[in-house]
């Protein structure tokens, strides 16, 4: 067999954690309490990609996020989940699910003795999840993307008033014209590894948008990324599914803390969307890049943050004609489109969430006008101009993909 065929394998385990590792009740004040039930299980979803010898594993997590105090240590942390594969090659991210634990450390949660036990559970069930991957690869024939759009469920969640920045959930109901507020990202994308025989092996769902439907229940929930999930996978047909999470800092669903009914209701919807989308383009893909870069970034000294810098790890997959960059902590969407709009790939997709957390990150406009996103505090701390600086570094990046595709084009 062409050892250059692309293969894709799967695996999924259980992450819920025991009752008393609970939920963030305010990043504010820095509060959590503890869970009183399970509604749904979190689960922890590997997608691994092999070409020849070249190996990229994405790990999407139920998790509201992942930061440096809250797994004390990112390399500690990454190099005990990873398993027999190098870090660099393994990508994690957090769909942002407001209703697992508080896994940030805004408060002192994850100084307690039930969180750290479950610490220890997570990195093996990511081991876990990641070798069955590797062990049930199968040989991909073509790669399908396809988009639409869904209405309804997102809106920009900032809006200017005369007495500052509020949520848009507090302007019950929602008029016409906040949903009308640009910009925005509705489209739900969808990526899919088919076999030879035309079934779906997997499939990486983007939607852009905060999971908050059961934000302060005391319930265990991955919200509407988990549902979706759920539904997807009750249909063998649609493969194996992975939601991952776009630039949704500034993007919320139309209610938040309104409950499980409006969940399952976003879920139901992107799944019909995903089914019913028809306008599929298919490739065959027969090799697979990636590339890393590290910033540093200063605090904001008003952060009153016991640490004077931070380290955001910016990391693209280039699979075919089309190319992901995972961005840390919470961009808004405004940057996703920046970045795509300058990308040189026929097709971008910009995932927030990824690898260690850095909280917000605001646009200038958005410092200008102030509001809860800008901080200052453990959730907002980094300097003003991190957005513009992370905007340039990933178009610096896909260009230096792009070139190094072509490089490789032209020698064969």
């Amino acid at each position: 067999m062409n050892q250059t065929v692309l293969k894709v394998g799967t695996g999924v385990s259980d992450i819920t954690p025991a009752l008393e590792v609970g939920f963030l009740t305010s990043s504010v004040r820095g509060t959590y309490a503890p869970f009183k039930s399970v509604r749904s299980p979190l689960k922890a979803r590997a997608i691994a990609l092999e070409v020849g010898a070249h190996v990229v594993v994405l790990v999407s997590l139920d998790l509201l996020g992942l930061s440096e105090d809250a797994v004390y240590g990112w390399e500690r942390f990454k190099a005990a989940s990873c398993g027999t594969v190098p870090v660099d090659n393994v990508i994690i991210t957090c769909t942002h699910t407001h209703s697992a634990p508080e896994s940030l450390a805004l408060s002192d949660l994850y100084t307690a003795d039930s969180y750290k036990q479950w610490l220890g559970q997570l990195e093996g069930a990511i081991r876990k999840t990641i070798s069955h991957a590797l062990n049930t690869l199968k040989p991909v024939s073509t790669v399908e993307i396809s988009s639409s759009e869904l209405d309804g469920f997102s809106l920009l969640r900032r809006i200017a008033l005369p007495q500052g920045i509020v949520m848009s959930d507090t302007m019950q109901p929602v008029a016409a014209d906040l949903f009308a507020r640009r910009p925005i990202d509705r489209r739900v994308r969808v990526l899919r590894f088919l076999s030879t025989d035309g079934n779906s092996l997997a499939s990486i769902v983007h939607f852009v948008c905060h999971p908050v439907h059961e934000m302060l229940f005391p319930s265990v929930s991955p919200d509407f990324p988990g549902e979706l999930c759920a539904i997807l996978e009750s249909e063998p047909t649609n493969g194996f599914p992975m939601f991952l999470n776009g630039a949704a800092g500034n993007i919320n669903p139309p209610t938040v803390s309104w409950g499980v009914e409006y969940t399952l209701k976003h879920a139901e919807a992107l799944a019909k969307k995903i089914v019913e989308q028809t306008d599929a383009e298919r490739e065959t893909v027969t090799d697979l890049m990636q590339m890393s870069q590290s910033m540093d970034f200063d605090i904001r000294q008003e952060a009153d943050l016991p640490i004077s810098d931070a380290r955001a790890v910016i990391r693209l997959v280039r699979i075919g004609r089309v190319a992901m960059v995972f961005i840390p902590g919470e961009p808004f969407v405004e940057t996703a489109l920046r970045i795509e709009q300058h990308s040189p790939f026929e097709h971008t997709i910009v995932v927030g969430y990824s690898e260690c957390s850095v909280g917000y990150i605001p646009t200038i406009h958005a410092f200008e006008e102030g509001g809860y996103e800008v901080g200052p505090g453990k959730w907002s701390y980094l300097e003003a101009d991190a957005e513009e600086r992370i905007y340039r570094e990933a178009v610096s990046m896909l260009n230096r993909l792009y070139e190094n595709e072509i490089n490789l084009a032209n020698s064969i």
